[in-house]
């Protein structure tokens, strides 16, 4: 009986099992404004490349636009809508799907701000009209409204317009509705006095009558 081969005792050699890739994420919904671009909060751990491939697809492109760039993803809102993402590995020698995450990537359009002054003195008896900075997206219209925390020191119109009727304080709050239903506000504390004048009234008439 001879020796087979050489004689030298064949060792056999286990190939290192290549470790999945983890995709991981404190976020599930992604909101980006129409023609911002975002990155996508996403770390991966073990993406060996000599082993995986990482993939990624976004199911409405009229919504959302995906690319990347040194392992870095970004999402561009493209048109106001709801879309699901998936990015996901595959095994290079079978593609096969080993790890994968799912996010809903929501679009919106510029969100409408308001901002006013944020106080104002009066005179007893003075008036005064608002003029707020109000900024929304190409095409929404919106209407505003005004209110008056204390209408016995201010009275408040819809048009802005104010009328301070008695000395005190109070805050004037304007709200925002744009078309397509979101709601903003803005206020500014208002203060009246009385001028010096007014009080010369007061004192002399003894509160008696007051003009």
């Amino acid at each position: 009986v001879g020796d087979f081969g050489n004689g030298i005792e064949a060792k056999k050699v286990t190939a290192k099992k290549p470790q999945i890739p983890q995709i991981n994420s404190d976020c599930d919904v992604l909101t980006v404004i129409v023609g911002e671009t975002k990155q996508l909060p996403m770390t991966v751990v073990n993406p060996d490349k000599a082993y995986f491939n990482g993939r990624m697809r976004m199911q409405n492109g009229k919504i959302a636009s995906a690319t990347s760039s040194n392992g870095i993803i970004y999402i561009k809102g493209v048109g106001v809508g709801e879309t699901k993402f998936r990015v996901y590995y595959i095994e290079k020698i079978t593609g096969k799907t080993v790890a994968y995450k799912d996010f809903t990537i929501k679009v919106v359009n510029t969100p409408t701000t308001v901002s006013m002054i944020s106080s104002l003195e009066l005179n007893y008896k003075d008036a005064y009209t608002f003029k707020p900075k109000i900024e929304t997206a190409d095409g929404v219209t919106y209407k505003t409204s005004y209110k008056s925390s204390n209408t016995g020191v201010a009275s408040a119109s819809n048009n802005g317009y104010i009328y301070a009727c008695g000395k005190g304080d109070t805050k004037i709050t304007c709200t925002v509705t744009d078309s397509n239903g979101n709601t903003v506000t803005a206020s500014c504390n208002v203060t009246v006095r009385y001028a010096w004048w007014q009080w010369l009234i007061k004192i002399l008439l003894f509160g008696w009558i007051w003009y």
